[in-house]
């Protein structure tokens, strides 16, 4: 059973603060009262330098990911999320998207795992994580009477663990038993989130509703609308928000195309990839009490989400 540590200083990433905790919850900014709150939002920069492909953008991440940068700045954001994907291949292409991210100065900066981010050569797969400066795939973060988990949606995917080892045999066999029905080609998503994540994401939304925190939930990978794209056990996370009065929004990347749909009270949103087309996109979320409102920059949609009462959600 994996050790709950809470990190008691600030993790730094290029002198960036940034605190997380691994596995449990870690305070960013306990507050006695709530405020409303701000943080920005990238999904699939993708960096590589290649040629174009679907209609992909991969040499003109950078620059879009500095205009990003400047305008969280701008907008004094509390914090940015990362939702996946930041690179492409190699390795050493992280180098400069790191940079670039560094100039959000002292402003936390928290990553999501995404496929992606494993698509490097077999002895760098494991140094993904370090590089990224994450406590661990998986985590939480409680910031102003609200929980951000962090979901490991490669927490079972063959292509994050060196062939031959024992999680990327675990994986094929996991994938392999199971009945994809009318998606057998999943294009990368032949990815899940394993059992112990699952039992560890219940006992965070356990200690959720005992602290009264509403909680967003953040993954790479959609679990609506279902689709070649989602987690294979998507139909098990929804169970486990559907069961969660506390959760209001699941916010991912991954589908390029970006999707939103609302599910008895919770909304699914999907954000557009940064690398697509040349024009950008990103968003920034502002938290209020009632709603969440999305700020869209670029290709992005501004949206305005109702956070509807518990009483709401029960008549759903």
């Amino acid at each position: 059973m994996k050790k709950i540590l809470i990190f008691a200083g600030i993790f730094l990433l290029f002198s960036a603060g940034c605190r997380h905790g691994m596995n449990v919850d870690s305070d960013l900014d306990a507050m006695p009262t709530f405020r409303p709150f701000k943080f920005g939002i990238i999904a699939d920069a993708q960096y590589s330098d290649k040629n174009s492909k679907w209609n992909r953008q991969y040499r003109k991440t950078p620059e879009k990911l500095r205009q990003a940068v400047r305008i969280f700045n701008e907008h004094n954001v509390d914090f940015v999320v990362v939702l996946g994907d930041l690179i492409d291949n190699d390795f050493d292409n992280f180098d400069k998207m790191l940079k670039i991210l560094s100039r959000l100065g002292r402003r936390p900066l928290f990553f999501v795992l995404g496929n992606h981010e494993f698509c490097v050569s077999d002895d760098k797969k494991n140094e993904v994580i370090e590089k990224l400066r994450m406590p661990n795939g998986y985590y939480s973060i409680v910031y102003n009477q609200y929980r951000l988990i962090v979901l490991d949606g490669t927490d079972v995917y063959a292509n994050r663990y060196p062939k031959g080892s024992k999680k990327h045999k675990e994986s094929k066999a996991f994938v392999k038993k199971q009945n994809l029905g009318k998606f057998p080609f999943r294009n990368t998503g032949d990815s899940a989130i394993g059992k112990e994540q699952l039992k560890w994401l219940d006992k965070n939304l356990e200690a959720a509703i005992l602290n009264n925190e509403k909680v967003i939930l953040l993954c790479h990978f959609p679990v609506l609308p279902s689709g070649p794209l989602t987690l294979i056990n998507s139909k098990d996370i929804v169970g486990i928000i559907d069961k969660n009065p506390t959760i209001v929004a699941y916010l991912c990347g991954h589908n390029h195309l970006g999707s939103y749909v609302e599910n008895n009270g919770v909304h699914y949103l999907n954000f557009l990839g940064m690398v697509d087309t040349s024009a950008n996109a990103f968003a920034i979320v502002k938290v209020y009490d009632d709603r969440l409102e999305v700020e869209g920059f670029g290709r992005e949609t501004n949206r305005i989400l109702k956070i509807p009462s518990e009483r709401e959600k029960k008549k759903k």
